[in-house]
């Protein structure tokens, strides 16, 4: 685990830096998404969690999700095409705990996607996560720069 900015980035997560958007793909080819720690600072505090229904298809880019805070509405970008399977019930009853956990009871959905291997590959990684998340940051407004 390496911290940025205050914020936790676990390095064995793929990311879609600039979506603050995780995902960990888990042996039966489903893949877990979430929202990083950086873009839970930056967002705020979470009041509301709409995610695509069981059954949806996403496609990558595209939102799987929609985050809203006091103050913005962001969309969860899902880091690979495919259908929904899971939403995560207790951040619909509960959406702060998306910002209290954002990595592990805080995840978003769990999609099976088309082709892991494929979308994966613009997705980063260890260490290049790391850098790329502190260059990002180092930009933020929204983040504090310490």
């Amino acid at each position: 685990m390496s911290i940025v900015r205050g914020c936790e980035i676990p390095e064995q997560l793929y990311y879609k830096v600039e979506h603050f958007v995780w995902a960990r793909p888990e042996r039966d080819g489903t893949v877990w998404v979430g929202y990083a720690s950086p873009g839970c600072v930056a967002l705020g505090e979470i009041l509301s969690f709409t995610p695509r229904r069981v059954g949806k298809a996403v496609r990558k880019g595209m939102s799987c999700a929609t985050l809203q805070s006091a103050h913005w509405v962001e969309p969860a970008r899902s880091p690979a095409t495919g259908v929904v399977v899971e939403v995560n019930q207790r951040a619909l009853e509960d959406p702060l705990v998306i910002n209290r956990d954002p990595y592990g009871g805080g995840w978003l959905v769990r999609i099976e996607p088309e082709d892991w291997g494929r979308d994966c590959g613009d997705l980063l990684t260890g260490s290049d996560a790391v850098l790329a998340f502190e260059r990002l940051l180092a930009e933020s407004p929204f983040i504090e720069n310490t």
